[in-house]
């Protein structure tokens, strides 16, 4: 794994960092400053593989290690239980990353799908999915008129086997785009 050493204060959104055994994203952070004591910096950040969401507040003049990430373009081929399987799409190379890694981020893919996979020092860590897809549902329960006038919810099973919270209004077929971040229902695609 390459790293580099950072300090909290060198901190920006989205930078990865090896914290209590894992490698974390950064969410969010602000200096908490109070008086007569050494500033601090409240940190949010998630774990990559796991979705672990910490908090912790960081001196600022404590040393991190920055994991340095390269994106590989690849191509979703397939998975046969415990690995996922992807092709890279400039040297043709296959790639395989655990189930584990791939974690709930398999309800975001298909197979054919072009997404990223991060990679450190030549080792591949874990995928980068766009902030939102679009995916067929497959089962839910219909819509009877009249339904709508309540702005209700009711729950939707995706073809990839995820099950999502979805307007009265969508129907079995349709196509909807879901915020990978979230797994949250975002509006039908055209």
């Amino acid at each position: 794994m390459e790293t580099r050493t950072v300090v909290p204060n060198q901190f920006t959104k989205g930078m990865y960092i090896f914290y209590n055994g894992g490698i974390f994203s950064i969410v969010e952070f602000h200096h908490i400053k109070v008086a007569q004591r050494r500033a601090t910096m409240a940190v949010r950040m998630k774990n990559i593989v796991t979705g672990q969401v910490l908090e912790p507040s960081l001196r600022s003049d404590e040393t991190m290690k920055q994991v340095i990430l390269e994106d590989k373009k690849v191509t979703y081929l397939y998975s046969d239980g415990g690995l996922f399987h992807f092709m890279d799409t400039e040297t043709g190379k296959e790639t395989s990353l655990s189930a584990k890694t791939v974690g709930d981020q398999k309800f975001y893919i298909k197979e054919g799908d072009s997404i990223s996979i991060a990679e450190s020092g030549g080792a591949p860590i874990t995928l980068k999915l766009p902030v939102s897809v679009t995916l067929k549902i497959v089962e839910t329960p219909p819509g009877f008129k009249g339904d709508t006038a309540a702005g209700g919810s009711k729950p939707a099973m995706l073809e990839t086997g995820i099950t999502i919270k979805v307007p009265l209004f969508v129907k079995e077929g349709d196509i909807v785009k879901v915020d990978t971040r979230t797994g949250e229902y975002l509006e039908r695609a055209k």
